[in-house]
């Protein structure tokens, strides 16, 4: 019933301001932390062919695919360092999800390209 609520019913369970205030600076006017009004609609409706079941599900598995391949470049790293190594978790976590965008967005795999980010 729960589940319902938030699916079916989503314009009874407005965002609260303290969230606005917290995340606000972060996700700036995007459909994530707005209101439920008429522009939030319009943006919902926008983006939902997006969302589906099927649609999700391929994008996860992309991602994991991501996720995997850097794991593999990290634990190389590691082995050629002697146990150890630095790695930027932020430039990493950038070049994942930009990765993982393109192929989603374009159906190009960059696997092998070096993307400046």
């Amino acid at each position: 019933m729960a589940n319902d609520i938030f699916n079916k019913h989503n314009k009874l369970t407005d965002k609260i301001s303290e969230t606005a205030n917290v995340f606000g600076p972060l996700l700036g006017d995007s459909i994530i932390g707005a209101r439920n009004d008429e522009d939030w609609r319009r943006k919902r409706k926008a983006t939902a062919h997006g969302f589906y079941k099927d649609r999700l599900k391929h994008m996860i598995e992309v991602l994991k695919e991501q996720v995997n391949r850097k794991v593999a470049i990290w634990k190389s790293e590691i082995s050629k360092n002697g146990g150890s190594t630095q790695i930027d978790i932020a430039y990493e976590f950038s070049d994942i999800f930009a990765r993982n965008l393109i192929y989603i967005c374009f159906g190009e795999d960059l696997a092998d390209a070096k993307i400046e980010i």
